[in-house]
């Protein structure tokens, strides 16, 4: 779609990793200490991403700050996908 739409639509993808949602919380059983270390222990950064740190990059992506990316994907996971 990138390259069919440019130069008039930039495509971008935003792909968050795991986000402090009560949906998250509930499904990987994050409010019990084990399963929250377990997780914790795959994210380079140490800690469970926010909705702040999804919209920030969201926000990047809709402006004019990005305005020379069309293709891309903001892998906003903490580095736990890194490669």
């Amino acid at each position: 779609m990138a390259l069919e739409l440019a130069p008039a639509v930039r495509v971008n993808a935003l792909i968050p990793g795991f986000t402090d949602t009560p949906e998250v919380v509930e499904r990987y059983r994050l409010d019990g200490a084990e399963p929250r270390r377990c997780v914790l222990g795959q994210i380079p950064l140490g800690r469970i991403g926010t909705v702040t740190d999804v919209a920030d990059a969201l926000e990047f992506l809709v402006t004019d700050r990005s305005s020379y990316l069309t293709g891309r994907q903001l892998v906003v996971d903490g580095g736990t996908f890194m490669g």
